[in-house]
């Protein structure tokens, strides 16, 4: 968040994500976020990189200014109805680049 004080004495508090992004012909960061994609399938295997854990991703997800972020679980966590697989126990929030692909 963006505190900007006036000569009043009145604050006026913006979120960054809504701030118009460079290069991106007028769009906020909110907006160019949203239009990217997640790029590691629900099911694949990864490993958090700062962790070694090795998880599976089981949710797409955004955080509050629209990037991509994956919910990973484990499969002992897993209850299986019909052809729908639910995942009981969730780790939310994480982004691309602290998760290796796997398989």
């Amino acid at each position: 968040m963006i505190e900007r004080h006036s000569s009043m004495g009145s604050t006026h508090v913006q979120n960054v994500a809504d701030l118009v992004a460079p290069d991106s012909n007028g769009k906020t960061f909110r907006q160019v976020n949203m239009e990217m994609k997640h790029n590691i399938p629900i099911g694949t295997l990864v490993e958090i990189s700062y962790t070694g854990e090795r998880l599976f991703v089981v949710e797409h997800t955004r955080d509050c200014d629209g990037t991509p972020m994956y919910s990973l679980g484990r499969k002992t966590d897993t209850i299986y109805t019909g052809d729908r697989a639910i995942f009981n126990k969730f780790h939310y929030g994480f982004d691309e680049s602290s998760l290796i692909v796997i398989g």
